[in-house]
């Protein structure tokens, strides 16, 4: 967001973590529509149109590119669970502890979709974040959770953690199952973290297109690509129309899956 004290093509940023990203997304929202004010987007915010008396309508922002897409997998401790198939096996002897996020949060809703559509029997407990998330399974008090492949790759290369199942199409860790192997491709499709940069309704295309050409030059950068490197942050770039048609898809498998999700939300 540009504000008076910035100097001429200087960028601001303002974290605003206050009610689990909702100022955030209304300050975004009800800003003027000139491209001065953008906001980093989790589609899973989808789900307040839904489960709560919403402020703004969220399919309404201007979905100005997607900047990268992280895979979702279920980890556990190293002296957790050998395998997915070992996990299965002790759930159906008694229900398991899932760490599943911030309540309503993209975690949760991945967590919650996962759960129904493979029949894990399993209780979802909610934290505040990923750090509280991994923190209870290295305690003991959860024994499996949800994770982003990129926040927890620290832990697995230490040989904290270890992976038991994969939402994708292949698995690159041997003897790690992925949901498509196990039968449900629709799973690997959509849970998924895809972080979007959005504008407030009513974006002109013209302003459109410059914040994402200036993107697309800023990500095609070598730097910036061996940092992304360097730090495991997937990069995988859509921009303009192809970006609003991908959100949107997204958008309404988490909309097509309400009745399941309104049983935790």
């Amino acid at each position: 967001e540009l504000v008076p004290a910035a100097k001429g093509g200087d960028i601001i940023l303002k974290n605003v973590p206050e009610a689990g990203g909702r100022r955030a997304y209304a300050s975004v929202f009800r800003a003027e529509p000139d491209g001065y004010t953008i906001g980093d987007f989790n589609l899973g915010f989808i789900t307040e149109n839904v489960t709560a008396k919403p402020e703004f309508d969220v399919t309404k922002f201007t979905f100005l590119l997607r900047t990268g897409v992280s895979i979702r997998a279920i980890a556990t401790r190293k002296d957790g669970f050998k395998s997915w198939k070992e996990m299965m096996a002790a759930a159906k002897e008694k229900e398991i502890k899932w760490a599943a996020g911030n309540f309503g949060r993209g975690a949760h809703i991945d967590s919650i979709l996962a759960k129904e559509a493979m029949g894990v029997p399993a209780k979802l407990i909610n934290f505040a974040g990923t750090a509280e998330s991994v923190s209870a399974i290295i305690r003991g008090d959860v024994q499996v959770g949800l994770f982003s492949l990129d926040s927890i790759n620290a832990l697995l290369k230490a040989g904290e953690f270890r992976l038991l199942l994969i939402f994708d199409d292949k698995s690159e860790s041997p003897g790690v199952p992925t949901s498509t192997e196990l039968g449900y491709p629709d799973l690997a499709e959509n849970i998924r973290y895809q972080r979007y940069m959005v504008g407030p309704p009513g974006i002109s295309k013209d302003v459109a297109g410059i914040i994402s050409a200036a993107f697309k030059k800023t990500l095609a950068n070598k730097e910036v690509i061996e940092w992304a490197d360097r730090m495991e942050f997937p990069i995988l770039p859509l921009y303009g129309d192809e970006a609003d048609k991908v959100a949107r898809k997204v958008m309404n498998f988490y909309i097509k899956m309400m009745p399941t999700l309104m049983k935790y939300l």
